[in-house]
């Protein structure tokens, strides 16, 4: 049996960031912002606060594409909170 890769974790289609950057190069902007929020969504549920940041930045930069500037602003806004959010709990845990 063979063993299972980083890249066949990273390629599989249950990978929402993986998916959600095809999605963009193809894109598809809407499926790719989908992905994107999933991603950020689940991130946060398991506390990995710098991947929920940067899933969110990119569904923002999505949402710009297609024009939607006024929702792009702010999930760039909530992006930063979660940026905020993480810096925080760092400096709570190290010198």
């Amino acid at each position: 049996m063979q063993n299972t890769t980083w890249i066949d974790r990273i390629a599989e289609d249950s990978n929402l960031w993986f998916r959600a950057t095809r999605s963009e190069d193809e894109e598809d902007y809407l499926s790719a912002i989908r992905f994107y929020l999933q991603d950020a969504s689940d991130c946060l549920r398991q506390h990995t606060l710098l991947r929920a940041a940067l899933s969110s930045s990119c569904a923002a930069d999505c949402l710009a594409r297609i024009g939607d500037f006024n929702l792009a602003h702010a999930l760039y806004s909530e992006t930063a909170s979660i940026y905020q959010e993480n810096s925080d709990f760092i400096m709570s845990h190290s010198i």
